[in-house]
């Protein structure tokens, strides 16, 4: 390659290197995910930790082949009360792990509703089970943990399983561990006759599992099994590859009525990412072809005139002289020039590509084929602009990070992901449109499985270095709370990190992703534990912005949903003794006029609702008990309310709250008397 070629690498067809692809399938979806069909179109439903979607299960439990021997293992998982299955990525181990324990939950004669989990550096497994005696099925997946940068995951988490079998049992519970086959021995040793292989079920049996979940007809099933392309690449395709290739077909033909004899051509080359195809094109077309087209695959569905914009500000990147803007009649028109790189105009003159799956087919090939051009790309990402007045909107943006996180989740590229993020940042003081697209870009990255860990850990850092960069700092607690339902004690130790900063948009924005981490109800008990131990924190700072989290989230003014999520925790004994435990220090440590704020959004609440009354009138008085100081700022702030309104309610609970005082510590009262 010339000097000349390395500054400009789109101005010959000559890539870097060409690896034979031919009947490579790569899995470009990193997020868990299940197709469940919503008509004639399937749909993808991302997993997050939670109770699992009921719709998610059945689908699973439909479209499920049973590898050879499973089952055999279902008295393994009765009596030990956990299953470790390994396997490599692809081979199912999600979905083998769900169906095991439903199998395993009916063959107890029980009914439970199965959660999926995951853990990350500092966690526990008994934080799986929650702060209550309830039975739980929990579906714990480290599948998406490094082998190698995270070795100390797999080994806490084995160390961890040698006694928690004793705990399982006394909540009636089950787990199933999903791990990578690169840990079998780890496993295996720590906790012998536990850890068992996944066997592989037979792929043409999986492929007509999908495609009649997805609808389609047996003829039609047939008439694809009968394609000439089809049977080397299943021959031996792991499940999730299976789950590929169907999801593709059903993409291109969401009906089922058309068959191969039609969509034959555009099935062989998507399901080699296009490969054979883009490699003779970007050969033959010339530089502002690669360009375009390259452009195309980053905002595919933008307006046309966006485009042709974005398009020419990447060429000026790349160093091409502009040719031709003040005579636009000198060449061919806007529809020709798409044409010429397989993309078409809609009615509402947006782009895209009218083969399938082709645009995040073109970004691999030139990420991997044009390597010298990264930096251009990174050039020209930094520099976006979105907003009002330029043509690209929120849905453009979110459409180019899902792109982008795609990209560089399959070339585990971290590194890029966060060099972008932090030049959106410092763009964002002149640009609002950007921070958004900050935080979706994180979240998805965080939580992806190619390089969630390295971001996770960045996450860290940044967190880590007290009042390096505000802004920083802000989205980082926005990141958390968006990672909150699958990593909730990982974001947690990160937002205990900011909660010490000291400044007030760090804080308030701590605040709300405090909040949105608690509204995932099984978090919910770790997330008020570790608030109290914010509260008692010798960090000022770190216990102001804590007493403001817990107000927030058992505020019913301001924060109704938070509240309905206390109730049942706490009426199924959970979590009453963080939230007693939470009163006591906000009674002990905060302010006068935060006290008075705090216990009168509480009393509101039980006198709006009749049923939850009594739980909380016990709450408060519990936590009032513990001397005579949070018993006078607890009576004088009742004996206030009291007076601002006439009604039963009031009264009902003035009178409730009375009763509790005197049954929590008589002496107490005697001494406030």
């Amino acid at each position: 390659m010339t000097a000349d070629n390395a500054q400009f690498p789109f101005a010959t067809g000559q890539s870097v290197h060409r690896p034979l692809v031919f009947g490579d399938i790569r899995n470009v979806q990193h997020e868990h995910h299940v197709t469940i069909p919503v008509g004639d179109q399937p749909t993808r439903v991302p997993r997050v930790t939670g109770f699992i979607d009921p719709d998610v299960v059945a689908v699973s439990a439909r479209r499920f082949v049973e590898p050879p021997g499973l089952y055999r293992l279902l008295p393994v998982l009765k009596l030990r009360r956990y299953l470790i299955l390994s396997g490599e990525r692809k081979s199912g181990l999600w979905t083998a792990g769900l169906n095991m324990l439903g199998e395993c939950a009916s063959l107890c004669g029980v009914e439970l509703r199965p959660r999926s989990a995951v853990v990350d550096e500092q966690s526990s497994l008994d934080d799986l089970l929650g702060r209550d005696d309830r039975s739980h099925a929990v579906l714990l997946d480290l599948t998406g943990t490094d082998p190698v940068a995270d070795c100390a995951v797999f080994g806490s988490v084995a160390e961890q399983l040698v006694h928690f079998g004793e705990q399982l049992a006394h909540c009636e519970s089950f787990l199933v561990v999903l791990v990578p086959a690169e840990v079998h021995a780890l496993f295996n040793a720590t906790v012998p006759k536990c850890c068992h292989p996944l066997p592989v079920p037979v792929a043409t049996d999986v492929f007509r599992e999908h495609l009649r979940t997805a609808g389609f007809a047996e003829h039609r099933i047939d008439d694809w099994l009968s394609f000439d392309e089809l049977p080397p690449l299943l021959r031996r395709a792991l499940p999730g590859e299976v789950a590929r290739i169907t999801g593709l077909i059903a993409g291109i033909d969401p009906a089922g009525s058309r068959g191969p004899a039609v969509l034959g051509e555009d099935f062989s080359n998507a399901v080699r990412d296009w490969t054979v195809h883009l490699r003779a094109e970007f050969d033959s077309g010339d530089e502002e072809w690669r360009a375009a087209t390259t452009m195309v695959a980053l905002i595919e569905h933008a307006p046309c005139e966006v485009l042709f914009r974005e398009l020419r500000r990447f060429m000026a990147i790349l160093g091409v002289p502009e040719v031709g803007r003040s005579r636009p009649f000198a060449g061919p028109g806007a529809t020709r020039r798409l044409a010429a790189i397989g993309a078409t105009r809609t009615s509402d003159d947006r782009v895209e590509f009218h083969r399938p799956a082709f645009g995040a087919a073109v970004l691999r090939y030139v990420w991997q084929e044009y390597p010298e051009n990264r930096e251009h790309l990174l050039r020209w990402l930094a520099d976006i602009e979105l907003g009002r007045g330029t043509g690209l909107y929120v849905r453009d943006g979110e459409r180019l990070v899902n792109r982008l996180v795609e990209l560089l989740s399959g070339a585990r590229d971290a590194r890029t992901v966060l060099r972008i993020a932090e030049a959106w940042v410092a763009r964002s003081l002149t640009c609002d449109y950007l921070l958004p697209m900050v935080e979706r870009l994180l979240v998805k990255a965080a939580t992806s499985g190619g390089i969630g860990s390295a971001v996770r850990k960045r996450l860290y850092d940044w967190a880590y270095v007290v009042n390096s960069d505000e802004l920083l700092a802000e989205v980082v607690a926005r990141v958390c709370g968006g990672i909150g339902a699958e990593y909730g004690n990982v974001a947690m130790t990160r937002l205990r990190l900011l909660a010490g900063w000291g400044d007030r948009r760090v804080g308030d924005a701590v605040v709300s992703a405090v909040s949105a981490v608690a509204r995932c109800s099984p978090a919910f008990d770790c997330v008020l534990e570790q608030l109290v131990t914010w509260i008692a924190d010798a960090e000022p700072t770190r216990r102001r912005v804590g007493l403001a989290a817990f107000r927030t989230i058992t505020d019913p003014a301001t924060h109704p949903e938070c509240l309905r999520l206390v109730r049942p925790a706490v009426e199924d004994g959970g979590s009453d003794r963080a939230v007693v435990a939470g009163w006591r220090a906000l009674l002990k440590q905060a302010s006068t006029q935060e006290v008075h704020l705090a216990v009168v959004a509480w009393l509101n609440a039980a006198a709006a609702d009749t049923e939850h009354r009594e739980v909380m009138i016990d709450l408060l008085a519990d936590a009032a008990g513990q001397g005579a100081d949070a018993f006078v700022k607890v009576g004088y702030v009742c004996y206030h309310w009291s007076l601002a309104a006439a009604d039963e309610a009031r009264d009902a609970v003035v009178a409730l709250l009375r009763l509790r005082l005197d049954e929590v510590d008589p002496i107490v009262a005697t001494l406030a008397d």
